[in-house]
């Protein structure tokens, strides 16, 4: 799409890394929902999630950091 805005808050069980939901704030938003909504119901871990293709340049891209960035805040506690 051409733009680097919006943001996307992601939640995840610390006990076992498992994503359990996340909040939106991009466009298209409809689409990442639904890719969520997969991986949530697959019950996969950050570290399985992030095992997983990411093709540049996609909206999905933003996903990725907000997983890295959940991934590097887990591995701190």
């Amino acid at each position: 799409m051409g733009k680097n805005q919006g943001a996307i808050e992601i939640y995840v069980d610390p006990k076992n890394h498992q994503l359990l939901g996340a909040e939106l704030l991009v466009e298209a938003a409809e689409h990442l929902a639904h890719l969520l909504n997969w991986i949530i119901s697959e019950q996969l871990t950050i570290d399985e999630i992030l095992e997983k293709p990411f093709y540049h340049p996609t909206l999905e891209e933003g996903l990725r950091t907000a997983l890295k960035h959940a991934q590097r805040q887990l591995n701190a506690l």
